[in-house]
């Protein structure tokens, strides 16, 4: 949670309906407060704070100036003793929420395989999507540590089976090729490093140039001759192919050679699905700024 709040974000998020006043009336002292905090805490992340720090400093003085006590009434608050406890299972309660059960934990992974992961490559969205669809089941978030695990499963899962998918549908013809783009460990003593296939296709073409129209125009030629499939990725979104095409960008030909087949299969595909458009857009914009060119000197003759 973050740590500053402006005036109108606490009255947003942390200001005390009616309703929760009610429960909160029937605490005393440092109770009280506790109660409250967990309260509203709980109803913005839809999770219990792990530990007392976990709610910010200016959260703490908000609810303490709406409940008309010291804010240091929280600090005393029994964070290990039978009251949190019994805390807890009323705010689950009043919101109708229930912990997250083992088959709870399986049918979110399978949700995460199936509904996001295809589609959603920036991991801060993944994590709000499973927030977002916890909070529409009415079940508690689990412990951030245990998130985690569950997402890294979820993605493993799914990486795997896309490697099949995308494996399945290619030819031998299309492997061999694919591996030509690597060469082999021994063409690095005879070849130089621009000679080899997938440093070809990285290569950017340099200044505006009829030289460098043509280089792009090989590159298309090449990643045409792979015989790469009509629609690999099936209904898989850009943004997650790209993830993997950059991947093959940072990554070096001896790593790119250590991939299991599927796994290296599948990173080349997406990169080369990706760079092959990427390679045409630039090309038609070279060519038409060559045309633009050529007339501004007919022009000047």
């Amino acid at each position: 949670m973050k740590r500053t709040w402006s005036t109108n974000e606490l009255h947003d998020h942390w200001q005390l309906a009616p309703n929760g006043l009610d429960l909160i009336k029937q605490k005393r002292g440092a109770n009280r407060m506790g109660f409250a905090l967990l309260l509203k805490f709980f109803e913005y992340e839809g999770r219990f704070p792990l530990q007392k720090n976990e709610i910010p400093r200016c959260v703490q003085a908000h609810i303490a100036q709406q409940l008309h006590c010291p804010v240091t009434d929280y600090q005393e608050y029994d964070w290990s003793g039978r009251a949190i406890v019994y805390h807890r299972v009323e705010i689950r309660e009043y919101f109708g929420f229930r912990p997250c059960s083992k088959a709870d934990f399986d049918d979110v992974h399978g949700w995460l395989i199936e509904h996001v992961l295809p589609h959603q490559a920036n991991e801060t969205h993944v994590r709000q999507a499973f927030y977002d669809h916890l909070r529409q089941l009415k079940i508690e978030a689990p412990t951030p540590g245990r998130m985690s695990r569950l997402l890294d499963s979820a993605r493993r899962q799914f990486e795997r089976q896309l490697w099949a998918t995308v494996t399945e549908q290619l030819s031998p013809t299309c492997c061999q090729a694919l591996d030509k783009l690597l060469g082999n460990e021994a063409d690095i003593y005879r070849l130089d490093p621009d000679e080899f296939g997938l440093n070809q296709l990285k290569a950017d073409p340099g200044s505006l140039s009829i030289n460098s129209l043509l280089s792009d125009l090989s590159k298309l030629e090449l990643i045409k001759s792979l015989g790469l499939p009509d629609n690999p990725f099936g209904k898989v979104s850009s943004a997650v192919i790209e993830r993997y095409r950059l991947r093959v960008e940072t990554e070096t030909l001896s790593e790119m050679r250590q991939h299991p087949p599927s796994t290296r299969y599948t990173l080349l595909v997406a990169f080369c699905w990706q760079r092959f458009h990427i390679i045409t857009d630039r090309a038609i914009d070279l060519f038409i700024q060559l045309v633009h060119r050529l007339e501004r000197r007919s022009y000047k003759r």
